[in-house]
């Protein structure tokens, strides 16, 4: 009895001793080898970052740099082969993250051993970086236990790597995400608007409907109060007023459109202190939506946009 328990003692020390060798031989970067850290930028081609390619799967957003110089630069986005504005603070913030991550020494270059890592040639999450210089892409595989980072390929080479971020999240969002779907300019306060109008006719899936409202804002002995256009002694609810304002003047859209020349069904008009008329044209419903356009000062922006129906009802509902 005793002999058999030498043997199973014997064997679990060894299985341990196994496992710590194998854990040592990927995990280990605290000690000398910790000097062969290399930050991400090392691997990327040199020059300004001029393009992003986030692929997950099967889908593709490609976001473009619209200047080389990154102070200031604007991105756009690809959506259905057309470029549209893409959020500028959210691909620079992926960039600073990018600009952060370090990369550990080689962990293997066994390609059977890909799968471990979740880095076979069919992995599905994948960032391409491009440069004038050229580019370099990424394949993303599972992240590692402790949360130390994610493992990580690079096209065309066999080392795994430890990164120390994670590009999954960015990966894996879609092309509205990336998209700047804000209707009318950030510039364009709530507070500074002294005057709004809707009229025509909506519809939505709820049904058609006539939208008539006008109202401006004036100085009251108790405050600034917004009035209803031809019947100032209207009592109306302060509080929507402002919210409806906010609303309209904060609107985000759910996807581009390209942009057409039919005639809008209904119109809202915002005025602006310093007199800058905002316009936003709501037209036909479409899935899940409403197209419409934007103008401001009766220019029209070269593209269009697709509202949530329910986002429509609010902002054209009748004022009470």
């Amino acid at each position: 009895m005793r002999f058999k328990t030498k043997i199973i003692t014997l064997s679990a020390l060894a299985a341990g001793l196994c496992l710590s060798l194998v854990s040592g031989a990927l995990y280990s970067y605290r000690g000398s080898e910790s000097r062969s850290v290399r930050p991400l930028s090392a691997f990327l081609q040199k020059g300004n970052v001029s393009g992003l390619v986030f692929i997950s799967g099967g889908r593709t957003v490609t976001l473009a740099a619209r200047q080389p110089a990154r102070a200031g630069r604007s991105w756009t986005v690809l959506v259905d082969g057309q470029d549209y504005p893409a959020a500028r603070n959210k691909a620079e913030r992926f960039l600073e993250l990018a600009g952060e991550a370090s990369v550990s020494p080689a962990l293997t270059e066994n390609r059977e051993k890909w799968p471990l890592f979740a880095l076979g040639d069919g992995a599905e999450k994948r960032v391409v970086f491009s440069s004038p210089a050229g580019r370099t892409e990424i394949l993303l595989g599972r992240e590692e236990e402790a949360g130390r980072g994610q493992y990580i390929r690079f096209e065309g080479s066999d080392a795994v790597y430890l990164m120390s971020q994670s590009f999954s999240y960015y990966a894996e969002r879609d092309t509205a995400y990336w998209s700047e779907l804000r209707v009318f300019p950030a510039a364009l306060n709530t507070q500074d608007i002294i005057a709004m109008k809707a009229e025509g006719r909506v519809q939505t899936p709820s049904g058609a409907a006539e939208v008539s409202w006008s109202l401006y804002r004036e100085r009251k002995p108790e405050g600034i109060l917004w009035l209803a256009e031809g019947d100032p002694e209207r009592k109306l609810d302060q509080g929507k007023a402002d919210s409806l304002a906010a609303s309209i003047s904060q609107i985000n859209a759910k996807s581009f459109s390209p942009a057409t020349q039919e005639e809008a069904q209904a119109l809202i008009t915002l005025t602006a202190a310093d007199r800058t008329r905002y316009e936003l044209h709501i037209g036909r419903p479409v899935s899940g939506g409403n197209y419409c356009q934007a103008r401001v000062n009766g220019e029209a922006l070269p593209y269009a946009y697709i509202l949530d129906s329910g986002l429509v009802e609010k902002i054209t509902a009748p004022l009470e």
